[in-house]
């Protein structure tokens, strides 16, 4: 039985996803959309997919948009065998890697030079046609060692990146310098099937449609390169980088940190570290932990360090140090102290930043601390950092060849940087730095040193560690099998939507919650008691016998994973979680989002309605009634999460006073929930009438 694909012919998404269909013999029964007369907004369409984009696939009533998940759907599901998308996990992450350059660099590309003339009527920018010869280069340079774009076979990325180039060349693009482009275009257009009827055809389409609608005069690119003027450092770089064509033969993009495993290449810091982990950290548990709860604070120390640290760091230091701005800034100064605050609080009472054993995030964040030291900054105030800090560097295996002479090569590159800051040859009327080239080939190492470092350790700490490890994770298993049966702490106020949403999933698990009012008028979220758990000092905070969480979202994923009898609220089927996912994030995304976009500057501001936000809020509901459309609940057949959460921010509207009566499926399903949710009034009903009484006085105004 066919498959419906609705698409615009014109489209590369959609014509990428008819080449991989025609590769796989899978037959499409396409139905056009004619997007200038809103088809795409018609009742049927926004069944199938209510973000109203094409390509959208339905395949016997399972419906998917964005053309690379479909494309990878397609050969996972009909493929005879996985060449186009293979299962090995170092050949599918170059697919992948591929085809996100395709969608975020290559396409990108394309969209932000072409689409604005054509569709807004806007003047050429001809410093857009960097970023496609940039582009292309990459491409070229992918495509120098290998006959296709991920390797020897042809798989989907071919098919992405073809109908991209296909694109730029029916736009006239001329790219006939990259010789590697060149051949293997030539190769995959002879190769992929009927690629003339599900490709070429479909641009020129497109090329006509820019021909009707373009505003402005034709210009090529070529004409508009001519004027660009290249600065002169841009040709100095490229003179210098070229003695790199070793290093660049192995990674195009000539990005450091580089990881060669064999005959495989990868690169991007976090796609190492990740690659690293699945490969290599399988008896390595104690650095990265499986258990759900230890996982999730790890990450969330990781992702601290990128934010607060690292970050901070580079905007306070390197503008000075490489970019030779006189005055550093006071403001970006105190957010980083506020960073190494917040390190300080989160070392409190504890050996590590996760606990009591080192963990990636203690290998990750000792980089940046390191790097902050080689500036000068003063660690000093902050005595749980300067302890934990001396805990690591003797505590880490390999520290002093994985970073502390890394460390010591960045501080003399620095000290070599302000000397000839102060050349007597560099006069207030010259640049800054007679040699910028070096410049930022010094920030290029510093930016990039600190990635390397943490990889580095992970391998020696993963290969050290291996039985300590799984024996520190056993016992810790069993201390907290013998916890469980006890209580929850929760610290909130009932009036909070965010708040009720915990308790409501929490009933419908059967976990108990000792609830801990939290009074946000005298300030007791900020005490410091209840700031050791929550530096963010939000509620919901739950303290589950030491692990704390906040985030609404974030708990009540956690509770239906640790404590739920089975998956029924959470399922694990793949698509079955997806769409409960999806749901989620349109209730807080959208559905929440134009509440307190609507409702909150009018009572914590005194501000006057927006109507603009009343109408977000109609059709906020408008998706929300499609979607319970001839289904009895938000994600399909079963009560899930999604309803739990959607149903709260429902009450709240209903509570304030917002009509939704003409939606009648959403007030079908609303009713149906408070009619099974356990314990409904007293996890949610009576917290929402709080919360009306106190927006009531502020309403009556408008």
């Amino acid at each position: 039985m066919p498959l419906d694909l609705y698409y615009v012919p014109g489209s590369a998404p959609c014509r990428a996803v008819r080449t991989t269909a025609g590769a796989l013999g899978v037959e499409l029964n396409l139905k056009l959309l004619d997007l200038h007369n809103g088809e795409h907004l018609k009742p049927e369409f926004l069944k199938i997919n209510p973000v109203h984009t094409v390509p959208t696939l339905d395949d016997n009533g399972f419906h998917l948009w964005e053309s690379r998940a479909i494309m990878g759907y397609l050969v996972d599901k009909y493929g005879k065998d996985d060449s186009l998308n293979p299962k090995d996990p170092q050949a599918r992450a170059l697919v992948n890697q591929r085809l996100y350059f395709d969608m975020g660099t290559l396409y990108t590309s394309f969209a932000e030079y072409y689409y604005p003339p054509i569709f807004e009527g806007a003047p050429v920018n001809p410093e857009k046609v960097k970023k496609i010869e940039q582009a292309f280069e990459f491409l070229d340079k992918f495509l120098e060692a290998d006959k296709y774009a991920a390797g020897k076979n042809l798989t989907i990325a071919d098919h992405a990146l073809a109908n991209t180039v296909t694109t730029f060349e029916f736009m006239d693009y001329d790219f006939s310098k990259y010789k590697n482009v060149q051949r293997w275009y030539a190769t995959v257009k002879s190769e992929i099937p009927k690629y003339e009827e599900n490709s070429v055809a479909g641009a020129k389409a497109f090329r006509q449609l820019a021909d009707r609608l373009r505003q402005v005069e034709s210009q090529s690119i070529d004409q508009q390169t001519s004027v660009v003027n290249r600065p002169q450092v841009v040709r100095d770089s490229a003179v210098y980088v070229s003695r790199l064509e070793t290093f660049a033969q192995l990674n195009p993009q000539k990005t450091i940190p580089l990881l060669i495993d064999g005959e495989y290449k990868i690169w991007e810091s976090k796609a190492i570290m990740i690659y690293l982990v699945n490969k290599y950290g399988q008896s390595a548990e104690r650095l990265y932990p499986k258990n759900p709860a230890a996982r999730a604070v790890v990450n969330q120390r990781l992702y601290f360090d990128t934010i607060y640290l690292d970050k901070r760091i580079r905007e306070y230091y390197f503008p000075s140090a490489f970019m030779g701005e006189s005055i550093m800034d006071p403001v970006k100064y105190e957010n980083l102290c506020f960073g190494f605050e917040l390190l300080n609080k989160y070392l409190e009472n504890q050996n590590y930043v996760c606990g009591r054993i080192l963990t990636l995030a203690d290998l990750s964040i000792v980089t940046s601390v390191s790097t902050a030291e080689v500036f000068d900054f003063d660690l000093a105030k902050y005595k749980n950092v300067t302890e934990w800090y001396e805990r690591v560097k003797s505590s880490a295996p390999g520290y002093k060849l994985a970073n502390a002479e890394g460390a010591e090569m960045m501080k003399q590159l620095l000290e070599n940087l302000k000397s000839q800051k102060s050349d007597e040859h560099i006069t207030a009327s010259e640049p800054y730095f007679r040699n910028m080239l070096h410049r930022l080939l010094f920030l290029s190492i510093f930016e990039a040193i600190l990635p390397c470092i943490s990889a580095h350790f992970f391998r020696i700490k993963a290969r050290r560690n291996a039985e300590l490890s799984l024996q520190s994770s056993s016992s810790s298993s069993k201390r907290i099998k013998a916890t469980f049966k006890m209580t929850i702490d929760l610290y909130y106020t009932p009036e909070s939507a965010s708040v009720r949403v915990v308790r409501v999933v929490a009933a419908a698990l059967g976990v108990h919650l000792n609830l801990k009012h939290i009074n946000l008028t005298t300030g007791e979220h900020l005490k410091p008691e209840f700031l050791r758990m929550n530096i963010t000092h939000k509620v919901p905070t739950i303290d589950d016998h030491g692990f704390y969480l906040s985030e609404s979202r974030a708990i009540i994923m956690y509770l239906a994973d640790k404590y739920g009898k089975d998956d029924k609220y959470y399922p694990k089927d793949i698509k079955m979680r997806a769409i409960v996912n999806q749901r989620m994030m349109f209730d807080f995304g959208t559905l929440y989002a134009n509440l307190v976009n609507y409702y909150y500057p009018v009572i914590y501001e005194g501000q006057t309605f927006n109507p603009m936000g009343m109408t977000k809020i109609h059709q906020s509901f408008e998706f929300l009634d499609k979607f319970l459309l001839n289904q009895e609940f938000l994600a399909g057949p079963m009560v899930t999460l999604a309803d739990f959460t959607t149903a709260v921010t429902v009450s709240t509207y209903d509570h304030l006073g917002y009509d939704f009566a003409k939606f009648k499926n959403v007030v079908r399903w609303y009713n149906h929930i408070k009619n099974i949710a356990p314990k409904w009034k007293e996890t949610n009903e009576d917290g929402a009438k709080m919360f009306a009484e106190i927006a009531a006085p502020f309403l009556r105004k408008q």
